[in-house]
């Protein structure tokens, strides 16, 4: 992994979970836009500049970072870069909204957690204890 991909993929997925933590907190108060759903949102612009043009990200994390942001308007798979964009600038838009109804809060809430468990340099898992009945190693 190249040294800008690592940069890339760290800094959106901080600021996707420092939005999420944003959002949960406009759940409970009628504060407006703040500083990291406006960073996220000016990321997700700079991210994916539109036309057919291919996002400006580390090839590695294209695929799953285009996922979660198609997933967000249920776009069918390999839809284009064009839909990817369109979506990401209505993420962008929404993020930066004043006023947001408690389900587009929860909406955001979800994307960017999902945003943040894609752009995790190494896949998460959970300890399972090794004698667990589901488990074969290949030791």
């Amino acid at each position: 992994m190249s040294k800008t991909t690592a940069i890339v993929g760290r800094d959106l997925s901080s600021l996707a979970l420092s939005a999420a933590t944003e959002l949960g907190d406009r759940l409970e108060s009628a504060t407006g836009a703040s500083k990291s759903t406006r960073d996220l949102a000016h990321e997700l612009r700079l991210l994916f500049p539109g036309e057919d043009r291919r996002p400006q990200l580390p090839p590695e994390t294209t695929g799953l970072v285009c996922g979660v942001v198609e997933s967000w308007e249920q776009v069918p798979a390999s839809s284009g870069y064009r839909q990817s964009s369109q979506a990401a600038q209505r993420i962008a838009e929404l993020l930066e909204k004043p006023q947001l109804t408690t389900a587009e809060i929860e909406r955001l809430v979800q994307f960017c957690l999902n945003l943040f468990y894609a752009t995790q340099p190494n896949a998460l898992m959970h300890d399972v204890p090794g004698d667990h009945e589901h488990i074969l190693s290949m030791c």
